[in-house]
Order: structure tokens, then sequence, then C-alpha cells
């Protein structure tokens, strides 16, 4: 599924959002850490097994799904969950708004349908009408099973493969997912390889249900046109994209903020006091609050019913549809490089800082 299609018209004061139609989706305290891996059988692609890793450390517990990389649950302190989730594993495949996964490899909006990479033209898989490919496309990062390679008592390391022309993007390329625990804070160290001159652009896509308010260190978001795309326009923020002070998330957000550097990079804040931070040297946090998520009976939610609003994606990354605009962060990969993001979420309650 796709996000809804939104435009920014911009007069001298503000910025007017529009929804154009149709399109439905979107896509701690931690003490003596230890590991948990549960295995269960998880009907899905090819039938194959998924792994469920639990992650436990003093009153905070985070859950990671095989497929996709995927943050399935993050509990502090025997609270509710503060990311969105399926109860049963099976329908992360089967209902595709990225909840929680790795996405990509190349996250967010490619237009066009295709792409040049050192001269050669190639066909992307487009998902998202007329001829965009988002989040990789159906065949993404989010819904490939990853292997784990490594755990310790704080931490779990997945990998995942694709092949040369999988994504229809040149390249063997081998992507990591490190999420690692420390105190108060879960950290999650994407790496990616390639042996071929590729495009890699990762991010990871939880759903936070700490709706109340959001504050960004960003004073230039990105103006998109109908298609929800980069017109390539960097844009001062005015009206409901102005969140450098703590305010209210508007419905309409489905935008990259062009973060200044300060840290954190965001901040997220609920009724009941809890709160999340985000730390990232990405250059680029796509915002989305969630207006098309599906709405779903809470037995089929783990933690918090998923509905339209019922959480905001935060997703640091470099800049949507970086090839077709030369000013905005470079996203190509060489095989001599390889491409490394840090995304620190800090969490707590009123009462608890970091």
């Amino acid at each position: 599924m796709s996000r809804p299609h939104l435009s920014v018209d911009v007069n001298q004061d503000m910025f007017i959002a529009r929804i154009f139609g149709g399109i439905v989706g979107r896509d701690f305290l931690v003490h003596a850490p230890l590991i948990e891996r549960r295995r269960g059988a998880v009907k899905g692609k090819g039938n194959l097994m998924r792994d469920l890793i639990t992650l436990q450390s003093g009153g905070t517990q985070a859950e990671i799904l095989t497929l996709g990389a995927t943050l399935c649950s993050l509990t502090f302190e025997q609270g509710r969950n503060l990311v969105l989730g399926f109860a049963d594993p099976a329908d992360y495949a089967g209902i595709p708004i990225y909840a929680g996964a790795v996405v990509g490899p190349v996250a967010n909006r490619l237009s066009g349908g295709q792409v040049v990479i050192d001269g050669q033209v190639h066909k992307l898989p487009v998902n998202e009408p007329p001829d965009t490919c988002l989040h990789g496309g159906a065949n993404g990062l989010h819904a490939q099973i990853w292997q784990i390679v490594d755990q310790a008592d704080d931490q779990v390391t997945l990998t995942c493969d694709l092949e040369d022309g999988a994504c229809g993007l040149p390249g063997k390329r081998h992507i990591k997912a490190t999420y690692r625990l420390e105190l108060q804070s879960l950290h999650l160290t994407l790496r990616a390889t390639t042996d071929r001159t590729t495009l890699m652009n990762p991010a990871h896509h939880p759903y936070w249900t700490l709706t109340e308010s959001l504050q960004i260190a960003a004073e230039k978001v990105l103006l998109t046109d109908h298609g929800n795309l980069p017109t390539g326009a960097v844009m001062d923020v005015h009206g409901p994209f102005d969140l450098r002070m703590p305010g209210a998330i508007s419905s309409m957000l489905d935008h990259c903020f062009c973060l200044n550097g300060t840290q954190p990079a965001a901040r997220l804040t609920a009724s009941d006091g809890h709160w999340v931070e985000v730390e990232t040297g990405a250059p680029g946090l796509q915002v989305y609050a969630g207006a098309f998520l599906p709405d779903m009976p809470s037995e089929k939610c783990r933690g918090a019913r998923i509905h339209p609003g019922a959480g905001t994606a935060l997703e640091p990354q470099k800049w949507p549809d970086a090839p077709r605009h030369p000013h905005f962060p470079d996203i190509t990969l060489h095989p001599e490089e390889t491409f490394e993001q840090t995304t620190i979420y800090r969490f707590g309650t009123a009462s608890i800082r970091s």
C-alpha cells in the first residue's frame, strides 16, 4: 500500500497542505541486559520460519522480528507499547504499512519508474501510481527474512543480502542492522556495502504511539507536489510545519524535514508523560502522521489499536528522490564505501530523564 497524495502550496506566511486523494495507507531503563530468542512457525513468503527476538533489560523489553528486521514492540517499566505493532506476526507481511521495519534499499520515494546509474537505465518496481517506487518496492527490505548473525546480552545483529538487480538496482548488496540496548536507550545502526555502484538510503520506520506533541530541529522542509514527491524546493518552515518548539502534530504531515544537526533531532511526548527522543546523523527526517493507517480491531494489534492517526512515523534518512535533484544529499554507494547510519532512541516518563 502507499501513502496518500499530498501537496503543499506556499504563500508569504504559511503552508497550506491539501490531500489529493484516494490511496489508502502508507506506507529505557536497562540493567543487566539479557536476550531471549523465541522461534514461531509463522507462515509467510516461502513458508519460512521467522524468529521473534526478545531483548529484556530491567523494566524494558523490545521485540524484533526477522521479517524486515522489524521492531514489533517496545515497552518501558511494564507500560504500554511505545510503537504500533500487530498481535499476529503474519500480519506484518499481509498488511504492509512498514510498521517498525527497516525499509529500502532506498527508503521513501523514487519517481519516474527508473533511475540512471553510471549511464545505464535501471527499471524500478512501481508500487505507487503512476510510476513511483516506494520503500524499494513490494519486495524491499521490509519484505525480506533477515538472518541473525550475532547476538550478545545487550544486542542482536541481523543481515540481509540483495542480489544484483533486486529492487531494480545494481549490485550484490549486504545490509546489516544492529539493535543495541544501553541505559534508557535503544540504538540502531544500519550498514551496507555493494560490489557495484548503486543507490542506498535505508531507514527505520517505527510508528510511535506518543502523539500529544512533536518537536523537530529543522528550519527547512522539502516542498512536495501532487504525487507527494519533492519538487526540489527547500522551504522555510511555517504554520503546522514549524515544530522548532513543541507543537501539535498535524494530520497533513508526510514530509521530509531538513535537520540542522542539533540533537535530539526530534522529541515526541504523550499526555501520560511518556516521551521519546530521536538522535541521528542523517540529514533528513521523514515525518508521517499516520493519517491513512488502516482501522483495525484491538485484538489484531500489539498494544495500542491501529487506526488513522494512532502513530507518528519518524524516519531518519537522506532526502527522498535524490537522483532527480543534484542539490540533495547524494545517495550513491560505491564498492569501496560503506554506508553507515546510527539512530538512538531515548525514552522515559516525565519523572525519568536519560
